[in-house]
C-alpha cells in the first residue's frame, strides 16, 4: 500500500458544531457528478472540511432536510 492510499484509509470521527456564522458553500463537479459541501478551515479556526456527495446520497440528504424542518417547525 502506498503512502497516499494509507492516508485515504485512516479516519477519525469528528463532530463540528456549525453556527449561523459558519462559512459554508457548495461546489458541483460536472466531471464526476458530485457536489461538495465546503467549510473552509481558515475562517473556522483551522477546523475546515469538505464532504463529497454523490447522487446515491440523495435519500439521506432528503431525510436530513426533513428532520431539520421538523425541528425548526416545532
Amino acid at each position: 500500500m502506498s503512502n497516499t492510499e494509507s492516508k485515504l484509509t485512516t479516519w477519525t470521527d469528528t463532530t463540528y458544531s456549525l453556527t449561523q456564522e459558519t462559512w459554508l458553500y457548495v461546489v458541483s463537479s460536472s466531471e464526476d457528478g458530485t457536489t461538495h459541501l465546503v467549510c473552509p478551515g481558515v475562517p473556522n479556526g483551522g477546523n475546515g472540511f469538505v464532504i463529497r456527495f454523490q447522487p446515491c446520497h440523495l435519500s439521506i440528504l432528503e431525510s436530513l432536510i426533513t428532520q431539520l424542518q421538523q425541528t425548526h417547525n416545532s
